[in-house]
């Protein structure tokens, strides 16, 4: 009884927490490429990744297929309907994990069979959620301004992600293969890039014409970061593989130049990022300081990590592109406040389900 209704009660939201696993898996893998003394941490957080994904995956697709009434009222709710591809974001972002993990556990061979079935089976379920997400946005007939957080931003931060770690896989497909899986993250890219512009707008028009969310969806504000982190990451990616394959040359004369052009909107999205960044902080502290509310524990403090994981491995992907000190600083500051959040939601989450405490 108590685990039929763990699995019916089973939010959508439960993915936030392989996403945020699993951005911190990659910053680890990024940085053991350098350091091998973080090679232990990748490895651990591997395991804690696998785990969080096999219980999550058990739990995600027993309730659609034991519960789908309830699937269809949460995909009804303009408040969690937004959350249901965090988890095959999750999905993709561990093929990333398994791409870095070359060796730790299983061969190279095995590591790169699974992070292509990871990536194809995460990116399915982001593009038809994507659809039927955006679909019921506009067939809605009682969606209004109030119901607006950057949850809305999930569903392109997918799009975007599948670009990604999509352009890593190219190389390792059959040319033609290939080929078309480079057209198809540059058409991911594209729609989810500016799909999020779209509705980055009607948020901002939300936050300037209405109050700001309840406290509780405080950590939806930092939401706001995961796009740009992604989408820096995604154009760098499509930049890389550019000079790699020959698809491009009977458009360009020069494809390097081309690239180069990418890295350079991937500056100018930085400072989007910056800012952002910023302004996350400061209403953070506007609503538990002035505001002087409390934070309580929900499973949306899951929302702190994977955009400050994004932004964070942006910046390190950019710091190798431009090898500047300031990157150096940003990427040690957001790594010290992405372990921090991360920690004290996991606490915060195992001690939940240890007291049997209903988790929202």
């Amino acid at each position: 009884m108590i685990l039929q209704n763990s699995i019916r009660n089973f939010s959508p939201i439960w993915g936030a927490s392989l996403m945020g696993t699993g951005m911190l898996s990659v910053i680890l893998g990024m940085v053991s490429q350098e350091n091998g003394t973080a090679h232990i941490f990748a490895l651990i957080f591997l395991v804690i990744n696998i785990l969080v994904f096999l219980v999550i995956s058990i739990f995600w697709f027993a309730r659609w297929i034991l519960y789908f009434p309830d699937i269809k009222k949460d995909l009804m709710n303009p408040m969690i309907v937004t959350f249901f591809p965090t988890y095959p974001i999750g999905v993709i972002i561990l093929a990333k994990v398994f791409l870095l993990s070359y060796g730790f556990i299983i061969s190279t061979e095995t590591s790169i069979l699974i992070a292509k079935i990871l990536w194809i089976v995460g990116s399915l379920l982001v593009v038809v959620l994507n659809f039927i997400i955006i679909a019921i946005m506009f067939i809605h007939k009682s969606i209004n301004l109030d119901h607006a957080t950057n949850g809305w931003l999930i569903p392109e931060i997918g799009l975007l992600m599948v670009s990604a770690i999509g352009c890593d896989l190219v190389p390792l497909f059959p040319e033609f293969i290939g080929h078309l899986l480079f057209y198809f993250c540059f058409f991911a890219f594209g729609a989810g890039f500016f799909i999020y512009l779209f509705f980055n707008t009607i948020l901002i028009n939300r936050y300037v014409y209405r109050e700001l969310p309840p406290v509780a969806a405080t950590p939806t504000i930092w939401i706001g970061l995961g796009p740009i982190g992604a989408s820096i990451f995604a154009i760098n990616k499509l930049a890389h593989v550019i000079t790699k394959i020959k698809v491009l040359y009977l458009v360009f004369n020069d494809v390097r130049v081309l690239a180069e052009v990418f890295q350079f909107i991937s500056i100018a999205l930085y400072g989007l990022g910056l800012f952002w960044l910023i302004l996350a902080i400061i209403l953070t502290l506007y609503q538990l300081y002035i505001n002087k509310m409390r934070l309580p524990y929900v499973m949306g403090w899951w929302s702190f990590t994977f955009p400050i994981g994004s932004f964070c491995a942006a910046t390190i992907f950019l710091n190798r592109i431009f090898n500047f000190v300031l990157f150096d600083i940003l990427a040690i500051f957001m790594f010290i406040l992405l372990i921090f959040f991360w920690s004290i939601t996991s606490v915060n989450t195992v001690s939940s389900i240890l007291k049997s405490k209903p988790i929202s």
